[in-house]
Parts: C-alpha cells; sequence; structure tokens
C-alpha cells in the first residue's frame, strides 16, 4: 500500500520546514524605503525549490503580502532575478540576504504592526511555512521598525488610508504617528513617484471618481499608471459610462461567479494521476520538456501510447507544442483531448480557447453555455479544482472580447479577483488578468477619451 499523498499545502504545514534553507533575497533599499520583498527558498532533494516571497512594511503595516511556490524547477530564481530588476525602481534589485536577517525583519515587522492592530496578509497562514520557526533558535538583530520611533504610513502608496489611520488612532493615538504624503515621499525617496502603486486583491472599484481618474491623465492625454492599474481604471471607468441596466448586467455575473465553489480537497490535483507511475512519468517527461521542448516530444507521444487513456500526457503533449509554438499541431491535440476526453473541464476549455484564437468564433459559441454558467456548461459537477476555474474564466474572457461585450470581459476578469490564490494559480490569475487588460484598455478606453478627460 502506497502512503497517502500530500497536497502542496499539507507538505507546507509539515514538511517545508524539514528541507534545507537556500538562496535568500532581499530589496536592494529595504533600509531607505522601509519597504523589503524577501524571498526565501528550501531545497529538495531533486535539486527544484520551495519558495516564500513576502512584501514588508518596516514602517507601519508588517507583512503587506506573502506567497509561496512548492517544487519549482531552480530555474525560477533567475527569472525573479530579472523581473525584480526589470519592473521595480532603479537601485531596488533582489540582492543576496542572510537568513537570520530576513528572518528578523519578517517576524520584527509583523509583531510591530501586530500591536499597532494590523494583522499579517493572508498568504502568510501558508508562506510562514518557508520560514523557520520563530523561536530562541533564532539570533535577535536589532532592527528599527517605525520612521524616527513612530510608525508611518505613506498616503500614496495605500489604497484605504482612511481605515489604517482609523487604526492608529485608536492604538496609538491621533497625532502620534507620522502621515506622509506624495511630496514627502519625493524627499525621502528622492525617486520619481507618478506611479502609484495598485494592489487589486484590496482596491474597491467604487473608489475611483472623475478626480481619481483625471489624476492618472498627463498634459497630452497619456495615462501615468503602470499595467496592473490598468484594468481597474477601465472596470471603473466603464461602471461610469454605461448605463445603469449594464451595471446591473455586471452586478448579476459576479454574484453569479461568488457562487462557484473550488474543490479544496486535499487529495485535490493529485487524484487526476491514475497510478504513482504515471505521475512520475508525467513530472520527468515535463523536466525533459523544459530542458528542450522538441527533443521531449517525440518522448511524450510514446508514453501516450504506453498510457493512452492519460489526460495529464496527452495535455502534456499540447502544453509542448504551445513551447514549441507548433500552432497546427496544438489545435489538433487539443481537438483530440476534447472528443477522447467529453466533460473533461481543462479539455473542453483548451478546445474553446484554441477555436477562439483561430477565429472560429461562431464554433466556439455552440459549445459555450448560452448563460455563461459553470454549473449549467459542465452539469455533472458541483465544485471545480483552482486550474478548472481558471480555465473556465478565460473561455468567458476571451469569447467576450472576441465578440465585442466588453461588459462581460470586464466582468468576467473582475471575477478574478473574487478567488484566494495560491502558488502557481496565482500566477495563473495574474497572468490572465493582466493579458485582459491589455485588451479592455485598448477596446475601452481610445485615446480621444484620454484627451477629453486631460482637459476637464
Amino acid at each position: 500500500m502506497t502512503s497517502p499523498k500530500l497536497s502542496p499545502e499539507n507538505y507546507m504545514k509539515t514538511r517545508a520546514r524539514l528541507l534545507p534553507l537556500g538562496e535568500c533575497y532581499i530589496s536592494k533599499s529595504w533600509k531607505e524605503s522601509g519597504l523589503a520583498n524577501i524571498v526565501i527558498t528550501r531545497r529538495h532533494v531533486t535539486g527544484n525549490l520551495t519558495l516564500g516571497f513576502f512584501e514588508v512594511d518596516l514602517y507601519c503595516l508588517g507583512v503587506k503580502d506573502a506567497f509561496w511556490k512548492f517544487n519549482a524547477f531552480p530555474g525560477i530564481i533567475k527569472d525573479i532575478l530579472a523581473n525584480q530588476k526589470e519592473y521595480s525602481e532603479p537601485g531596488n534589485e533582489f540582492v543576496p540576504v542572510d537568513y537570520v536577517l530576513a528572518h528578523n525583519i519578517i517576524y520584527g515587522a509583523e509583531e510591530y504592526a501586530g500591536d499597532l492592530g494590523f494583522k499579517p496578509h493572508k498568504g502568510f497562514n501558508l508562506a510562514q511555512y518557508v520560514l523557520e520557526e520563530d523561536d530562541e533558535k533564532i539570533e535577535l538583530i536589532d532592527i528599527e521598525f517605525g520612521l524616527d520611533g513612530r510608525p508611518a504610513i505613506f498616503l500614496g502608496r495605500e489604497e484605504h488610508p482612511s481605515n489604517i489611520l482609523a487604526a492608529l488612532d485608536k492604538s496609538v493615538g491621533h497625532g502620534n504617528y507620522t502621515v506622509i504624503n506624495e511630496e514627502d515621499m519625493e524627499d525621502i525617496d528622492e525617486e520619481d513617484q507618478d506611479d502609484e502603486e495598485f494592489d487589486e486583491d484590496n482596491t474597491d472599484e467604487d473608489d475611483f471618481d472623475g478626480e481619481d481618474i483625471e489624476g492618472e491623465v498627463d498634459r497630452e492625454g497619456n495615462l501615468a499608471i503602470n499595467p496592473e492599474s490598468r484594468f481597474l481604471f477601465s472596470f471603473a471607468l466603464a461602471r461610469e459610462i454605461i448605463g445603469k441596466k449594464e451595471n446591473q448586467q455586471i452586478d448579476k455575473i459576479l454574484q453569479n461567479i461568488e457562487k462557484w465553489k473550488i474543490n479544496e480537497d486535499d487529495a485535490g490535483e493529485e487524484e487526476q494521476f491514475a497510478t504513482d507511475e504515471e505521475k512520475h512519468l508525467y513530472y520527468r517527461l515535463y523536466a525533459e520538456m523544459t530542458i528542450d521542448t522538441r527533443k521531449a516530444i517525440p518522448s511524450i507521444k510514446q508514453a501516450i501510447i504506453d498510457h493512452p487513456d492519460s489526460f495529464n500526457l496527452h495535455n502534456l503533449l499540447g502544453i509542448a507544442y504551445v513551447e514549441a509554438k507548433l500552432a497546427d499541431e496544438l489545435f489538433q491535440v487539443t481537438e483530440e483531448l476534447f472528443r477522447k476526453f467529453p466533460g473533461n473541464i481543462i479539455a473542453t476549455c483548451n478546445y474553446l480557447n484554441r477555436l477562439i484564437l483561430n477565429d472560429k468564433i461562431s464554433e466556439a459559441g455552440q459549445l459555450v453555455h448560452l448563460e455563461y454558467d459553470i454549473h449549467k456548461q459542465f452539469p455533472g459537477k458541483s465544485n471545480y479544482l483552482p486550474l478548472e476555474y481558471l480555465s473556465y474564466l478565460s473561455v468567458l474572457i476571451n469569447y467576450a472580447i472576441a465578440k465585442g461585450e466588453i461588459i462581460k470581459a470586464a466582468a468576467y476578469a473582475y471575477g478574478l479577483t473574487l478567488m484566494e490564490w495560491t502558488g502557481a494559480y496565482q500566477d495563473t490569475a495574474d497572468e490572465l488578468y493582466l493579458t485582459t487588460t491589455a485588451e479592455l484598455y485598448k477596446m475601452l478606453v481610445p485615446k480621444d477619451l484620454f484627451n477629453d478627460i486631460s482637459r476637464t
């Protein structure tokens, strides 16, 4: 009898701390900015990594964001370092950091924020297991929290400063904390702070009004906001310029999405593998594919011959075709999957997205349920795995965009923010969210509208 399989979540809770610590990184300007981005790694015997990511505010709020990745390929570190260098402020790239210092920053800020009435980000519940236990075995390092001995809030950095200020009034009393506005931030950072940071998890589209929109448009009529903000801007603007009927349609769609249930059973994705042999074969071939995709394709095809009923191996072939940019082969394998595995949500969604991408909108329309409802599209299930949920939302978004139904596309994309994602699913959701952002941004907010807004 084989031992019970652990879900990534349970592995994090019970095994992650048994893995040896690997490299740790921190954003270079953490002392000057009071905001630290930290990456902690642990190494598996295979060389793969389990990682924890922490955004830490040393001045007031503690752990503002936290998430984790389980059993990722080692190359992920190179991507993380490159992304931080490309998208962060100049001079704020990741640099190596001693684990003990990183530990003290994270847990020290979390304790400081707790005393002020602020809880760590919900992702910390699992991401903390990448860290060592916070006990006497960890050397204490003297780190200053707060700014000049007082809690400090940067108004331009937070989405809902009024809530934070109210909490500080309660915990330390009015006048006993520092409030820094945009002008003060420029003096402290000596950097251009034109682009506000947005956290889509904590942003309410109703907070955007005409003044917010005007402030984001420069004198040439160009938007001065980062890519993550564009959809929120577009979504808020859409609700401003459309009629009551369309707004009711958006509300109805979001209410429907909130009824969709994600399967949180511990077995989860593991149950998709019929045997341990299939599972090990799949991950071995996946590893080969990441090294040389085209070279791995014949091996994947042979594995499918040996395991003809394995959806995972068929799907892996599709992934290989995506990576190898073999469009014709990809369309063929997605259609084969759809025919061979009827009712499989991933197979159906992949096929629908291929149809849409190939401008076969009418064919896709014959398969998409008229009410855009996952329960009616797949009546045999009552709840769904995270990837199934994401795949179906991607179909609805792409189909709505292809038909020019901007309001529906915006509503379904906004539905991505209604769920709590973890691990790799967060990456998938983010990628879909930002891809949709770009499309809706072009469709909803034309250049002449920017000019009209900037002149108001």
